[in-house]
């Protein structure tokens, strides 16, 4: 595994778990998933 893979997983990863914070926090996975869904 080359290290920019391992990047892209690891950020792939922050930006999931923040996903879920946020839509935890605000109640709307609707509105959470589309602000974040470029970006996975």
């Amino acid at each position: 595994m080359t290290m920019e893979k391992t990047m892209k997983l690891c950020l792939r990863t922050m930006l999931l778990l923040v996903l879920l914070q946020t839509s935890a926090v605000s109640g709307d996975v609707g509105t959470a998933s589309a602000y974040y869904s470029p970006y996975i």
